[in-house]
C-alpha cells in the first residue's frame, strides 16, 4: 500500500452535517482490497448500529487468497499484472439520466423475442451504445468500430459460492466488439453484450482458479490491453451495477465521488418522479 500511495491516504473521507438536517457521508476505499458487494455490505452493517436494534452486527471480512492460486515467482514484467486502462486522458461531461420503470419495460419488450429475453440493463445499455454510435457516425461521417466493456462479478460463478464478506475485487470484464461493417440494430447490439457477458461463466471461474489460473489471468490482461489500445475503437466504456443500503431511511441520493467516462446504474424505487428534486 506505500508503494501505491506513498504520500499516505484517508479510508474514510467525511461526514457532512446540514442545518436541514440531512446528511452526507463520504467513504473511500481501495478496489484491489473491496468490491462492490463487500463494501454494500459493510455499510448495511455499519448503517445497523444506529438503529438501536439491540443486535450488534460485526462483519467478519474473510481474506481470498485462498480462493485463487497464489504465484510465487511474478513475471520480470510487473506491468503484465496491471490492469489495462481503456481511456485517454480527454474532458468528460457528467450527466445524471432517470429512466422510469414503464419505459425500461417498453424497451425490454422491443428487444425480445421467443429465444431471448435480456436484462432491462442489458437493454439500456444496447440503446445507449446504439446512440453513441449514431453521434459519433454523425460527426465523422462513417462509422467507427467500438468496444463496449462490463464488469461483471465474479462470485455467483465460483462453486460454492464465497462469503459475501470476503475480501477482494472479484470482478472481470466481459468486452462486446461492434466492428465497422455490422448493423447496429437494437437487438444486435443487445445480443452482443449477452453473448459477451456469458462468456464469464463457472468454467472461466475454474480456469483462472486451476494450476494454470495465473498465466490465464496475465493472458486475458494482455487481450485486454492490446483491445483497448486499438486506435480504430472509437469510444470504451465500462459500466458497474451496483445497490444501495440504507441509513436510518432511503437515501435522496447516491453515486460515485469520482468522474470517470463510464456509467453506473442504480437501481431505486422512486416515491414521486415527478418530484423538482429529480428534473437536475
Amino acid at each position: 500500500m506505500d508503494q501505491m500511495y506513498p504520500t499516505g491516504i484517508s479510508l474514510v473521507m467525511i461526514q457532512v452535517n446540514f442545518k436541514c438536517g440531512g446528511m452526507a457521508l463520504g467513504m473511500y476505499c481501495c478496489h484491489r482490497i473491496i468490491d462492490g458487494p463487500t463494501c454494500i455490505a459493510f455499510l448495511r452493517a455499519w448503517a445497523e448500529t444506529p438503529q438501536g436494534s439491540g443486535t450488534e452486527v460485526i462483519p467478519r471480512f474473510v481474506p481470498c487468497n485462498s480462493l485463487f492460486p497464489q504465484n510465487p515467482s511474478p513475471p520480470k514484467d510487473s506491468t503484465l499484472l496491471m490492469w489495462p486502462s481503456m481511456f485517454n486522458q480527454s474532458k468528460y461531461v457528467t450527466r445524471r439520466l432517470l429512466f422510469d420503470a414503464s419505459a425500461l419495460n417498453s424497451l425490454k419488450a422491443k428487444v425480445a423475442s421467443s429465444s431471448f429475453v435480456p436484462t432491462r440493463v442489458k437493454a439500456l445499455f444496447g440503446l445507449t451504445l446504439k446512440c453513441a454510435i449514431s453521434a459519433s457516425k454523425s460527426r465523422f461521417g462513417f462509422q467507427r468500430p467500438s468496444v463496449l466493456s462490463l464488469a461483471v462479478s465474479l462470485r455467483s460463478k465460483f462453486f460454492p459460492p464465497p462469503s459475501q464478506f470476503a475480501m477482494g475485487n472479484h470482478l472481470w470484464s466481459a468486452v462486446a466488439q461492434s466492428k465497422a461493417d455490422v448493423g447496429t440494430e437494437l437487438h444486435r447490439l443487445v445480443r452482443n453484450l449477452r453473448d459477451a457477458t456469458s462468456k464469464i461463466d463457472g468454467g472461466f471461474v475454474r480456469g483462472i482458479r486451476g494450476g494454470e489460473g495465473f498465466s490465464k489471468v496475465t493472458e486475458c490482461l494482455k487481450e485486454l490491453r492490446e483491445l483497448y489500445s486499438n486506435e480504430g475503437a472509437n469510444y470504451c466504456w465500462k459500466f458497474w451495477m451496483n445497490e444501495t443500503g440504507t441509513f436510518g431511511g432511503s437515501p435522496e441520493a447516491t453515486g460515485p465521488g469520482f468522474v470517470v467516462s463510464g456509467c453506473i446504474t442504480i437501481n431505486r424505487r422512486m416515491k414521486n418522479m415527478s418530484s423538482p428534486k429529480l428534473q437536475h
